[in-house]
């Protein structure tokens, strides 16, 4: 059982646990502790994510880089590793340290974690909730049961969230103030159409997305190349990715290529993005970068894919998702290899009002995620559960 509190004023040493599996998770769940941290700078933290949590001050229970997983068969080979995370985490609820748990979406550790906080009189905040960019969520149910909050980026998650019974509140999405800066140096510093265009490739964060999308991306700038041969070539290596496995698949590929960390850089002078499909879609779009999104997989995943989570989704781009069609091009599997990669991306690089256009319409989507204010409002909704708790006891 949690600690027991004396009613009184409130102390700003309270102890948070904290839950994030991928790239994404850990990129949210940096920015929330930042924002935490700046208002009461006395926070701790404690439990499972990685590199971006880490520095923002998290003390790691576990660094769950590469714990994420696709399909049965990614699944069982991370398994242990699951369940190892888990338990780690619940031994540090048990002891009494924590007064409030966070989690971040990563569902096949969260839903538990949410479950045994719940039983034990623990107060939960989801943020980035399960499936929090869909409308048709089938966990919907058991995250409103165990969730004291719902912190929801998208408006279409929050109905379904609402409709199960939950406490949810839609506070629009932090990447939107994240990238003002670079959104606006975009537009002051983006050369003229006659500019030698510059591609940027973002290959995903996980080792199995750099195996099989990075070569397809790598052969598509090949055949740009020859087509435009002053275009100009940047791969993203998200903060969870292995730099030297980026590196040697580009030397493999023969490909002059700038290697940027992170997305930001490379998309603020990006002409057009060839992207696989994740965070780095919505990053592109706040961005207004035209974009081809691509996915392939082992054949295993890919038909778990295919069988399993294709025929309940309409498009898997969150820009085509938030426009609510497609106003990007998807090429999944077979479909993302280099000719249909470059022959997508040469067309915005060849038609400037389609680009343009495109571009509009990406700006559009991104719209219906806020304003900004985003990590403001999710920082009023964690305060509010931790001033609502009594004061703790002195530790010894």
């Amino acid at each position: 059982m949690p600690p027991q509190h004396e009613a009184g004023q409130h102390n700003d040493a309270w102890h948070i646990c904290m839950a994030a599996g991928e790239a994404s998770g850990d990129m949210q769940g940096a920015l929330l502790v930042a924002e935490l941290k700046r208002r009461k700078p006395q926070l701790e933290f404690a439990g499972l994510g990685s590199t971006l949590m880490q520095r923002a001050g998290v003390r790691l229970l576990e660094d769950c880089r590469g714990l994420a997983a696709i399909g049965l068969i990614e699944g069982a080979k991370k398994f242990p590793r699951g369940v190892a995370a888990y338990y780690r985490l619940r031994r540090l609820l048990r002891s009494g340290w924590a007064d409030l748990l966070i989690l971040i979406d990563f569902p096949i550790v969260n839903l538990r974690l949410a479950r045994y906080a719940k039983e034990h009189g623990y107060p939960v905040a989801y943020y980035f909730p399960p499936g929090a960019w869909t409308e048709e969520n089938k966990r919907a149910a058991p995250v409103a049961r165990y969730s004291s909050r719902i912190i929801t980026p998208f408006p279409m998650s929050a109905r379904a969230y609402a409709e199960a019974g939950a406490d949810v509140t839609f506070v629009g999405h932090p990447l939107i103030d994240v990238l003002r800066p670079a959104v606006e140096r975009r537009e002051q510093c983006l050369g003229p159409s006659d500019a030698a265009p510059v591609v940027a490739m973002l290959p995903g964060s996980r080792d199995h997305e750099i195996t099989h999308i990075l070569p397809a991306l790598l052969g598509a700038a090949q055949l740009i190349k020859a087509e435009l041969p002053g275009a100009e070539f940047g791969v993203s290596a998200a903060p969870t990715a292995s730099k030297d496995h980026i590196a040697s698949v580009v030397q493999k590929e023969g490909l002059s290529a700038r290697i940027v960390e992170g997305t930001h850089e490379l998309l603020e002078a990006a002409h057009i993005a060839l992207v696989a499909s994740g965070t780095a879609t919505l990053e592109a779009a706040i961005m207004g970068v035209p974009m081809v999104v691509v996915y392939r997989a082992a054949l295993i995943p890919y038909l778990h894919y295919r069988y399993v989570y294709r025929p309940r989704l309409h498009t898997i781009a969150m820009p085509n998702i938030l426009a609510g069609k497609k106003i990007v091009p998807e090429l999944i599997q077979y479909k993302a290899s280099p000719e249909g990669i470059a022959k997508a991306a040469l067309r915005y690089l060849r038609d400037e009002e389609f680009a343009q256009q495109t571009a509009r319409r990406l700006r559009e989507a991104v719209s219906k995620l806020g304003n900004g204010g985003a990590l403001q409002h999710a920082g009023d909704i964690i305060i509010e559960m931790l001033d609502s708790l009594p004061k703790r006891r002195q530790r010894s």
